[in-house]
């Protein structure tokens, strides 16, 4: 398993289950794309990015970045046999009241 975030080398419990640890800022499209790069062929991808707490949301960007480059024929060869996309993407509540909403 490989982790990827915006400071995952700061995660020091990363790299005790993890082959590699890198950290990207996924805003910035040429260092997703240099990020694929280092990955092996034939992985699944499980992208958690999210801005739940940030000043400026940037979920769509970053994950559009990661789309875009592993739809594109730079990657076609790298195999991606399964890309799951967990995101709040459309959440106008805090995880709390979300909670409390779906226990009515």
């Amino acid at each position: 398993m490989f982790a990827i975030g915006r400071t995952a080398t700061q995660n020091r419990q990363l790299n005790d289950f993890c082959k590699g640890v890198y950290d990207c800022d996924a805003t910035d499209k040429a260092a997703v794309k240099g990020i694929i790069e280092t990955l092996p062929n034939s992985v699944a991808i499980i992208s958690t990015m999210g801005s739940f707490s940030a000043t400026t949301p940037v979920d769509y960007i970053e994950h559009r970045h990661l789309i875009d480059l592993l739809e594109s024929s730079d990657f076609s060869n790298k195999d991606i046999s399964r890309f799951i996309l967990i995101t709040s993407l459309g959440s106008i509540c805090p995880l709390k009241q979300n909670w409390a909403l779906a226990q009515r």
